[in-house]
Protein backbone atom coordinates (compact mmCIF):
# COMPACT_ATOMS: atom_id res chain seq x y z
CA UNK A 1 0.00 0.00 0.00
CA UNK A 2 1.43 3.58 -0.75
CA UNK A 3 -0.27 6.10 0.59
CA UNK A 4 1.49 10.30 1.17
CA UNK A 5 3.42 10.07 3.99
CA UNK A 6 1.22 12.48 6.01
CA UNK A 7 -1.20 9.26 6.14
CA UNK A 8 1.22 6.96 6.50
CA UNK A 9 0.67 6.06 10.06
CA UNK A 10 -2.84 6.25 10.07
CA UNK A 11 -2.86 3.55 7.11
CA UNK A 12 -0.86 1.42 9.19
CA UNK A 13 -2.78 1.21 11.99
CA UNK A 14 -5.87 0.96 9.94
CA UNK A 15 -3.95 -2.32 8.39
CA UNK A 16 -2.90 -3.47 11.94
CA UNK A 17 -6.77 -3.33 13.56
CA UNK A 18 -8.42 -4.35 9.89
CA UNK A 19 -5.96 -7.56 9.74
CA UNK A 20 -5.58 -8.83 13.37
CA UNK A 21 -8.59 -10.69 14.09
CA UNK A 22 -10.59 -12.90 11.95
CA UNK A 23 -7.81 -12.84 9.22
CA UNK A 24 -4.28 -11.96 10.61
CA UNK A 25 -1.67 -10.70 8.37
CA UNK A 26 1.25 -8.88 10.00
CA UNK A 27 2.02 -5.34 8.53
CA UNK A 28 5.39 -4.14 7.54
CA UNK A 29 6.73 -0.75 6.57
CA UNK A 30 9.08 -0.17 3.92
CA UNK A 31 11.71 2.54 4.25
CA UNK A 32 14.89 3.59 1.86
CA UNK A 33 16.33 6.64 0.91
CA UNK A 34 19.59 7.02 -1.33
CA UNK A 35 21.88 7.02 1.13
CA UNK A 36 21.15 3.34 2.57
CA UNK A 37 22.58 0.53 0.72
CA UNK A 38 20.92 -1.94 -0.70
CA UNK A 39 21.41 -5.40 1.02
CA UNK A 40 20.50 -9.29 0.89
CA UNK A 41 18.49 -8.34 4.31
CA UNK A 42 15.76 -6.06 2.51
CA UNK A 43 15.59 -8.69 0.19
CA UNK A 44 14.60 -11.84 2.74
CA UNK A 45 12.10 -9.39 4.87
CA UNK A 46 10.54 -8.52 1.44
CA UNK A 47 10.12 -12.63 0.45
CA UNK A 48 8.83 -13.30 4.11
CA UNK A 49 6.28 -10.79 3.87
CA UNK A 50 5.39 -12.26 0.22
CA UNK A 51 5.38 -16.00 1.54
CA UNK A 52 2.89 -14.69 4.34
CA UNK A 53 0.69 -12.81 2.14
CA UNK A 54 1.97 -9.61 4.62
CA UNK A 55 0.83 -6.13 3.91
CA UNK A 56 3.79 -3.71 3.13
CA UNK A 57 2.96 -0.13 3.65
CA UNK A 58 5.29 2.99 2.22
CA UNK A 59 5.00 6.17 1.16
CA UNK A 60 5.92 7.41 -2.79
CA UNK A 61 9.42 9.19 -1.56
CA UNK A 62 10.53 5.57 -0.19
CA UNK A 63 9.69 3.67 -3.78
CA UNK A 64 11.43 6.61 -5.90
CA UNK A 65 13.82 6.64 -3.94
CA UNK A 66 14.69 2.38 -4.56
CA UNK A 67 13.84 2.76 -8.20
CA UNK A 68 16.21 5.82 -8.36
CA UNK A 69 19.01 3.93 -6.40
CA UNK A 70 19.39 1.27 -8.58
CA UNK A 71 19.19 3.73 -11.68
CA UNK A 72 22.25 5.34 -9.64
CA UNK A 73 24.26 2.19 -8.98
CA UNK A 74 23.54 1.46 -12.82
CA UNK A 75 25.12 4.89 -14.21
CA UNK A 76 27.73 4.17 -11.59
CA UNK A 77 28.53 1.25 -13.40
CA UNK A 78 28.31 2.75 -16.65
CA UNK A 79 30.97 5.37 -16.19
CA UNK A 80 33.24 2.24 -14.11
CA UNK A 81 35.90 2.46 -17.13
CA UNK A 82 36.60 6.05 -16.65
CA UNK A 83 40.22 7.00 -14.42
CA UNK A 84 38.26 7.07 -11.54
CA UNK A 85 37.04 3.51 -11.64
CA UNK A 86 39.73 2.83 -8.53
CA UNK A 87 37.34 4.60 -6.37
CA UNK A 88 34.36 2.29 -7.07
CA UNK A 89 33.64 -0.91 -5.93
CA UNK A 90 32.70 -3.36 -8.65
CA UNK A 91 31.72 -6.19 -7.27
CA UNK A 92 29.85 -4.41 -4.21
CA UNK A 93 27.77 -2.63 -6.87
CA UNK A 94 26.70 -5.32 -9.60
CA UNK A 95 25.54 -7.11 -6.03
CA UNK A 96 23.47 -4.17 -5.11
CA UNK A 97 21.90 -3.92 -8.68
CA UNK A 98 21.27 -7.77 -8.65
CA UNK A 99 19.45 -7.74 -5.10
CA UNK A 100 17.50 -4.48 -6.59
CA UNK A 101 16.38 -6.64 -9.57
CA UNK A 102 14.86 -9.42 -7.24
CA UNK A 103 12.84 -6.58 -5.20
CA UNK A 104 11.67 -5.10 -8.17
CA UNK A 105 10.65 -8.74 -9.31
CA UNK A 106 8.51 -9.14 -5.84
CA UNK A 107 7.03 -5.94 -6.77
CA UNK A 108 5.99 -6.17 -9.95
CA UNK A 109 4.29 -9.94 -9.33
CA UNK A 110 2.51 -7.68 -6.06
CA UNK A 111 -1.09 -6.16 -5.67
CA UNK A 112 -0.40 -2.55 -5.77
CA UNK A 113 -3.24 0.17 -3.57
CA UNK A 114 -2.65 3.33 -3.90
CA UNK A 115 -4.22 6.01 -1.79
CA UNK A 116 -4.57 9.57 -2.51
CA UNK A 117 -3.89 8.86 -6.32
CA UNK A 118 -4.23 11.97 -7.57
CA UNK A 119 -1.20 13.20 -5.10
CA UNK A 120 0.77 10.38 -5.16
CA UNK A 121 0.89 10.62 -9.25
CA UNK A 122 1.02 14.31 -9.80
CA UNK A 123 4.17 15.10 -11.54
CA UNK A 124 5.03 18.78 -10.08
CA UNK A 125 4.34 17.56 -6.41
CA UNK A 126 7.23 14.86 -5.93
CA UNK A 127 8.68 14.80 -2.60
CA UNK A 128 12.16 14.06 -4.49
CA UNK A 129 15.19 15.39 -6.02
CA UNK A 130 18.00 12.70 -6.78
CA UNK A 131 20.36 14.50 -8.55
CA UNK A 132 23.57 11.66 -9.70
CA UNK A 133 26.89 12.43 -10.94
CA UNK A 134 29.85 14.38 -9.98
CA UNK A 135 28.83 18.02 -8.83
CA UNK A 136 30.65 20.97 -11.68
CA UNK A 137 30.77 24.03 -10.89
CA UNK A 138 27.81 26.08 -12.53
CA UNK A 139 29.11 29.21 -15.45
CA UNK A 140 29.58 32.33 -13.87
CA UNK A 141 30.09 31.16 -10.13
CA UNK A 142 33.79 32.15 -10.65
CA UNK A 143 34.47 34.54 -13.33
CA UNK A 144 37.88 36.18 -14.38
CA UNK A 145 36.51 38.99 -12.10
CA UNK A 146 36.75 36.73 -9.51
CA UNK A 147 33.09 37.23 -8.74
CA UNK A 148 30.09 35.18 -8.49
CA UNK A 149 27.86 36.37 -11.53
CA UNK A 150 25.34 33.51 -11.57
CA UNK A 151 23.31 35.51 -8.24
CA UNK A 152 24.84 38.60 -9.00
CA UNK A 153 22.52 39.12 -11.66
CA UNK A 154 19.12 37.56 -10.14
CA UNK A 155 20.65 39.89 -6.84
CA UNK A 156 20.84 42.86 -9.03
CA UNK A 157 17.68 42.04 -10.96
CA UNK A 158 15.41 41.93 -7.67
CA UNK A 159 16.77 45.11 -6.25
CA UNK A 160 14.72 47.41 -8.67
CA UNK A 161 11.31 45.24 -7.41
CA UNK A 162 12.84 45.47 -3.84
CA UNK A 163 13.07 49.58 -4.36
CA UNK A 164 9.91 50.26 -5.77
CA UNK A 165 7.64 47.93 -3.59
CA UNK A 166 10.13 48.39 -0.42
CA UNK A 167 12.05 51.35 -0.74
CA UNK A 168 15.44 49.23 0.07
CA UNK A 169 17.82 47.56 -1.94
CA UNK A 170 21.56 45.81 -1.64
CA UNK A 171 23.41 47.89 -4.38
CA UNK A 172 24.32 51.63 -4.33
CA UNK A 173 23.06 53.90 -7.29
CA UNK A 174 26.65 55.17 -8.13
CA UNK A 175 24.76 58.86 -8.29
CA UNK A 176 23.39 57.31 -11.62
CA UNK A 177 20.82 59.87 -13.28
CA UNK A 178 19.60 57.09 -15.34
CA UNK A 179 19.22 54.78 -12.33
CA UNK A 180 16.89 56.70 -10.42
CA UNK A 181 14.57 57.25 -14.09
CA UNK A 182 14.57 53.21 -14.41
CA UNK A 183 13.62 52.76 -10.32
CA UNK A 184 10.87 55.50 -10.35
CA UNK A 185 9.20 54.01 -13.92
CA UNK A 186 9.88 50.83 -11.84
CA UNK A 187 7.86 51.77 -8.98
CA UNK A 188 5.26 53.72 -11.22
CA UNK A 189 4.62 50.67 -12.80
CA UNK A 190 3.90 48.60 -9.93
CA UNK A 191 1.68 51.04 -8.79
CA UNK A 192 -0.16 50.32 -11.73
CA UNK A 193 -0.13 47.20 -11.90
CA UNK A 194 -1.44 47.09 -8.13
CA UNK A 195 -4.63 49.06 -9.21
CA UNK A 196 -5.14 46.88 -11.84
CA UNK A 197 -5.13 44.09 -9.46
CA UNK A 198 -2.62 42.01 -11.61
CA UNK A 199 0.25 42.42 -9.23
CA UNK A 200 -0.28 41.58 -5.31
CA UNK A 201 1.56 43.61 -2.18
CA UNK A 202 0.05 41.21 0.35
CA UNK A 203 1.96 39.35 1.99
CA UNK A 204 4.90 40.74 -0.19
CA UNK A 205 5.16 41.38 -3.71
CA UNK A 206 3.25 38.85 -5.94
CA UNK A 207 2.86 38.75 -9.61
CA UNK A 208 -0.98 37.49 -10.60
CA UNK A 209 -0.68 38.17 -14.92
CA UNK A 210 2.51 37.20 -17.03
CA UNK A 211 1.04 39.69 -19.84
CA UNK A 212 1.60 42.42 -17.62
CA UNK A 213 4.82 41.39 -16.90
CA UNK A 214 5.97 41.53 -20.41
CA UNK A 215 3.97 44.35 -21.45
CA UNK A 216 5.26 46.41 -18.31
CA UNK A 217 7.73 44.96 -16.24
CA UNK A 218 10.19 43.98 -18.54
CA UNK A 219 10.77 46.68 -20.50
CA UNK A 220 11.97 48.57 -17.28
CA UNK A 221 13.65 45.49 -16.12
CA UNK A 222 15.56 45.10 -19.39
CA UNK A 223 17.00 48.50 -18.51
CA UNK A 224 18.28 47.95 -15.48
CA UNK A 225 19.87 44.96 -16.17
CA UNK A 226 21.22 46.98 -18.90
CA UNK A 227 22.64 49.49 -15.88
CA UNK A 228 24.86 46.29 -14.53
CA UNK A 229 26.02 45.42 -17.75
CA UNK A 230 27.62 49.31 -17.83
CA UNK A 231 29.15 48.72 -14.36
CA UNK A 232 31.02 45.46 -15.52
CA UNK A 233 32.87 47.57 -18.48
CA UNK A 234 32.37 45.26 -20.83
CA UNK A 235 33.43 46.13 -24.65
CA UNK A 236 31.76 44.78 -27.92
CA UNK A 237 28.39 45.79 -27.56
CA UNK A 238 26.51 49.38 -27.68
CA UNK A 239 23.67 49.68 -25.09
CA UNK A 240 21.13 49.47 -27.83
CA UNK A 241 21.78 45.95 -29.22
CA UNK A 242 22.35 44.86 -25.63
CA UNK A 243 18.51 46.16 -25.20
CA UNK A 244 17.35 44.09 -28.14
CA UNK A 245 19.24 41.23 -27.51
CA UNK A 246 17.35 41.12 -23.67
CA UNK A 247 14.17 41.93 -25.41
CA UNK A 248 13.83 39.49 -28.05
CA UNK A 249 11.69 36.41 -26.93
CA UNK A 250 12.35 33.23 -28.69
CA UNK A 251 11.03 29.58 -28.37
CA UNK A 252 12.34 27.30 -26.12
CA UNK A 253 15.04 25.41 -27.35
CA UNK A 254 16.85 28.12 -29.24
CA UNK A 255 20.50 28.50 -29.07
CA UNK A 256 21.81 32.08 -28.09
CA UNK A 257 23.74 32.49 -31.44
CA UNK A 258 20.29 32.13 -33.31
CA UNK A 259 18.98 34.97 -30.63
CA UNK A 260 21.62 37.54 -31.99
CA UNK A 261 20.63 36.70 -35.54
CA UNK A 262 16.92 38.31 -34.37
CA UNK A 263 18.51 41.15 -33.33
CA UNK A 264 21.26 41.06 -36.35
CA UNK A 265 24.22 40.89 -34.41
CA UNK A 266 27.02 38.11 -34.37
CA UNK A 267 28.57 35.74 -31.56
CA UNK A 268 31.96 36.59 -32.45
CA UNK A 269 31.38 40.39 -31.81
CA UNK A 270 31.61 39.78 -27.82
CA UNK A 271 33.74 37.22 -25.43
CA UNK A 272 32.80 34.00 -24.50
CA UNK A 273 32.10 35.43 -20.63
CA UNK A 274 29.85 38.31 -21.88
CA UNK A 275 28.04 35.72 -24.01
CA UNK A 276 27.15 34.11 -20.97
CA UNK A 277 26.11 36.66 -18.99
CA UNK A 278 23.75 37.93 -21.67
CA UNK A 279 22.32 34.27 -21.89
CA UNK A 280 21.88 33.81 -18.34
CA UNK A 281 19.93 37.49 -17.70
CA UNK A 282 17.82 37.30 -20.63
CA UNK A 283 17.13 33.50 -19.21
CA UNK A 284 16.18 35.31 -15.65
CA UNK A 285 14.28 38.19 -17.45
CA UNK A 286 11.52 35.79 -19.68
CA UNK A 287 11.25 32.57 -17.67
CA UNK A 288 13.09 32.52 -13.96
CA UNK A 289 11.75 35.85 -12.80
CA UNK A 290 7.89 35.57 -13.68
CA UNK A 291 8.02 32.11 -12.34
CA UNK A 292 9.54 32.97 -8.76
CA UNK A 293 7.66 36.20 -8.77
CA UNK A 294 4.41 34.51 -8.97
CA UNK A 295 5.41 31.97 -5.91
CA UNK A 296 4.25 33.01 -1.76
CA UNK A 297 7.14 32.55 0.74
CA UNK A 298 6.19 30.40 3.39
CA UNK A 299 3.54 28.98 1.33
CA UNK A 300 5.42 27.88 -2.17
CA UNK A 301 8.96 28.05 -0.68
CA UNK A 302 10.85 29.55 1.79
CA UNK A 303 13.53 29.06 4.59
CA UNK A 304 14.29 26.14 7.05
CA UNK A 305 13.46 27.15 10.84
CA UNK A 306 16.54 26.74 13.32
CA UNK A 307 14.13 23.89 14.97
CA UNK A 308 13.59 22.43 11.18
CA UNK A 309 17.16 21.91 10.64
CA UNK A 310 17.67 20.11 13.94
CA UNK A 311 14.91 17.55 13.59
CA UNK A 312 16.40 17.16 10.29
CA UNK A 313 19.68 16.21 11.55
CA UNK A 314 18.07 13.83 14.35
CA UNK A 315 16.18 12.20 11.18
CA UNK A 316 16.82 9.02 10.43
CA UNK A 317 17.28 9.72 6.66
CA UNK A 318 20.20 11.99 5.90
CA UNK A 319 19.63 15.70 4.41
CA UNK A 320 21.93 17.16 1.80
CA UNK A 321 23.10 19.80 3.68
CA UNK A 322 21.98 22.32 1.10
CA UNK A 323 18.56 22.28 2.08
CA UNK A 324 19.96 24.71 5.42
CA UNK A 325 21.04 27.46 3.33
CA UNK A 326 18.69 27.41 0.48
CA UNK A 327 15.10 28.22 -0.27
CA UNK A 328 13.54 24.61 0.17
CA UNK A 329 9.33 23.61 -1.24
CA UNK A 330 6.69 24.05 1.26
CA UNK A 331 3.76 21.70 0.68
CA UNK A 332 1.39 23.98 2.90
CA UNK A 333 1.53 27.12 4.89
CA UNK A 334 4.89 26.97 6.87
CA UNK A 335 4.95 23.70 6.01
CA UNK A 336 8.33 23.04 4.28
CA UNK A 337 8.28 19.42 1.72
CA UNK A 338 10.29 16.84 4.41
CA UNK A 339 13.02 15.82 1.18
CA UNK A 340 12.45 17.84 -1.31
CA UNK A 341 14.59 20.97 -3.06
CA UNK A 342 14.15 22.96 -6.27
CA UNK A 343 16.53 20.98 -9.09
CA UNK A 344 16.97 24.21 -11.50
CA UNK A 345 19.71 26.20 -10.04
CA UNK A 346 18.73 29.46 -11.17
CA UNK A 347 15.62 28.72 -9.27
CA UNK A 348 17.14 27.66 -6.08
CA UNK A 349 19.37 30.78 -6.53
CA UNK A 350 16.56 33.46 -7.25
CA UNK A 351 13.86 32.43 -4.56
CA UNK A 352 16.70 31.91 -1.90
CA UNK A 353 17.73 35.71 -2.31
CA UNK A 354 13.53 36.18 -1.56
CA UNK A 355 13.52 34.57 0.91
CA UNK A 356 16.01 36.10 2.74
CA UNK A 357 14.53 38.92 1.98
CA UNK A 358 11.19 38.67 3.16
CA UNK A 359 12.24 36.43 6.23
CA UNK A 360 15.25 38.25 7.26
CA UNK A 361 19.13 36.61 8.15
CA UNK A 362 18.92 33.41 10.25
CA UNK A 363 19.88 33.66 14.39
CA UNK A 364 22.75 31.54 13.65
CA UNK A 365 23.55 32.37 10.14
CA UNK A 366 24.51 36.16 11.83
CA UNK A 367 26.35 35.08 14.73
CA UNK A 368 28.35 32.88 11.66
CA UNK A 369 28.81 35.90 9.97
CA UNK A 370 30.01 38.13 12.50
CA UNK A 371 32.90 35.50 13.58
CA UNK A 372 34.08 35.50 9.65
CA UNK A 373 34.07 39.10 9.55
CA UNK A 374 35.72 39.24 13.16
CA UNK A 375 38.73 36.84 11.86
CA UNK A 376 39.08 38.97 8.61
CA UNK A 377 38.99 41.80 11.03
CA UNK A 378 41.98 40.09 12.74
CA UNK A 379 43.90 39.44 9.37
CA UNK A 380 43.67 42.88 7.98
CA UNK A 381 45.96 45.57 8.26
CA UNK A 382 46.21 48.90 9.09
CA UNK A 383 43.99 51.58 11.74
CA UNK A 384 41.11 49.86 13.13
CA UNK A 385 38.41 52.20 12.28
CA UNK A 386 39.83 52.18 8.27
CA UNK A 387 40.50 48.28 8.25
CA UNK A 388 37.86 47.00 5.45
CA UNK A 389 35.79 44.70 7.64
CA UNK A 390 34.99 47.31 10.77
CA UNK A 391 34.07 49.67 7.85
CA UNK A 392 31.64 46.81 6.84
CA UNK A 393 30.32 46.54 10.29
CA UNK A 394 30.12 49.76 10.57
CA UNK A 395 27.87 50.31 6.95
CA UNK A 396 25.51 47.01 8.23
CA UNK A 397 24.49 48.88 11.72
CA UNK A 398 24.18 52.45 9.87
CA UNK A 399 22.02 50.47 7.25
CA UNK A 400 20.10 49.02 10.19
CA UNK A 401 19.49 51.91 11.72
CA UNK A 402 21.69 52.13 14.03
CA UNK A 403 25.02 54.02 15.01
CA UNK A 404 28.56 51.73 16.00
CA UNK A 405 30.14 54.43 19.10
CA UNK A 406 32.68 56.48 17.98
CA UNK A 407 32.03 56.64 14.30
CA UNK A 408 31.29 58.94 12.01
CA UNK A 409 28.17 59.22 9.58
CA UNK A 410 29.84 59.07 6.21
CA UNK A 411 29.65 58.21 3.29
CA UNK A 412 31.26 54.52 3.12
CA UNK A 413 31.35 53.80 -0.67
Amino acid sequence: QVVPRALLEFSRYIMRERFSALIRKPVYTFKFDRFRTVTPDTYRKLVRARNSRAIVVTTPVDVKAFFLKYVEIIHTLDRSHTRAAALIDVGALRNQAKICVRILELFFAGALLMDEVDLVLHPLKSELNFPIGDKEPLDLTRSSAGKGFRWEIPLHLLDALFHAAEGSMCGRLHQSAEAERVLRDMRAAIEEGTALRVLQRTPHLVLLSRGFYRKRLLPILVRWALFWFSMQRKTGLSDQQIIDYLSVRVKAGVSGAEAFKHVNLRPEQVDDELFKMLNLTRELLHSILPFVLAKIDRVSYGLLSSAEIQKEKQAEYLVPHSRSITAVPFVGKDVPSERSEFAHPDIVISLTILAFRYEGIRRFELREMLKLLQRNLWDEEGPYSKRRSARQFVEWVHLAGGRVRGSARVDLA
